[in-house]
């Protein structure tokens, strides 16, 4: 039992961000599962509510509340919602979800925004369900509680699409398909199934899907939206690490590159990266060569 809980250790600890966040999602939710599990023994049976609904009492903690009277006493749902599932079935899709999205993206924006968009995308649906149960007479006498990764899955996989519009994907592993049709069956479904009891949720998902566009267009332009939002994460995550005191000489040799050569060293892999992409944009990521993937591969990672 411990090789295995050692084994997830160092997988967590070595895997890449989109490894990192699949795991959170299912910690958070075998922990519930086994609180609920626990908990409905002490529930007598005449009266147990069911397993799905023993979870969720104790996810009440970690789900997000759409009435502002209700989130000021729980702050720290805004965060904690997007990592929480109570339904096996809702976790297995935004899992894949974010499998196969999330290997894209770092494809074409490098790992280090990851976090910074999954964050970014949940909190945009979080944002776009509190003001419509503020102001929308439709959820007037009710609420809405926020739990799922899908608002922010949902803001990685548009991005995507709006990045590598025309990359070929195997939908099932069968039929080809251009990403940007996938990415238009996927955000149909939402409007499709807007008023099936989970038209929040839906608001949500919306939400998170515009900000991925939104992020992917401006990326496009030259301009990275989650910079800011990266540094703070650095920022905080740097509080929590070890410092380390001890005094490191060096004596290596740098060599040195003037200004100018640097530019000009800058410019050329930007006019390679720019071709790569608008390859990728005509032909699919696939039509590249093994040397142009590691090129993009390594370029996303400075």
């Amino acid at each position: 039992m411990s090789g295995f809980v050692e084994d997830i250790q160092r997988n967590f600890k070595d895997g890449s961000m989109v490894v990192k966040l699949i795991y959170l999602n299912v910690a958070v939710f075998v922990v519930l599962l086994i609180l609920g599990l626990v908990g409905g023994l002490f529930t007598p049976r005449a009266v147990h509510p069911g397993l799905a609904a023993s979870m969720s009492e104790w996810a009440e903690w970690l789900m997000m509340h759409s009435k502002l009277s209700e989130l000021v006493f729980k702050p720290w749902t805004l965060i904690t919602h997007m990592f929480t599932h109570v339904d096996v079935f809702h976790l297995l899709f935004n899992m894949l979800m974010l499998y196969f999205s999330g290997q894209l993206f770092v494809r074409f924006f490098g790992e280090k925004k990851l976090l910074s968009i999954y964050l970014m995308g949940g909190l945009a649906g979080a944002a776009a369900l509190i003001i419509a149960s503020a102001f929308l007479p439709y959820f007037e006498g009710g609420s809405s509680m926020a739990l799922g990764a899908s608002a922010a899955v949902m803001s990685i996989f548009i991005a995507c699409c709006v990045y590598a519009p025309k990359m070929i994907v195997n939908l099932f592993g069968i039929f080809p398909l251009e990403l940007r049709y996938l990415g238009l069956i996927i955000f149909g479904l939402d409007l499709v199934k807007f008023y099936d009891g989970n038209t929040g949720g839906h608001i949500a998902h919306i939400a998170g899907s515009a900000f991925g566009f939104f992020m992917a267009k401006q990326y496009i332009q030259g301009k990275d939206i989650t910079r800011g939002f990266a540094r703070a994460l650095e920022t905080m995550s740097s509080w929590f690490k070890k410092k380390d005191n001890s005094l490191y000489v060096s004596h290596s040799k740098v060599r040195k590159m003037k200004d100018e050569d640097y530019n000009f060293s800058k410019t050329k892999m930007q006019e390679k990266v720019d071709q790569i992409l608008d390859k990728i944009g005509r032909s699919g990521y696939e039509s590249l060569s093994k040397e142009e993937k590691e090129f993009l591969n390594k370029s996303s990672r400075q």
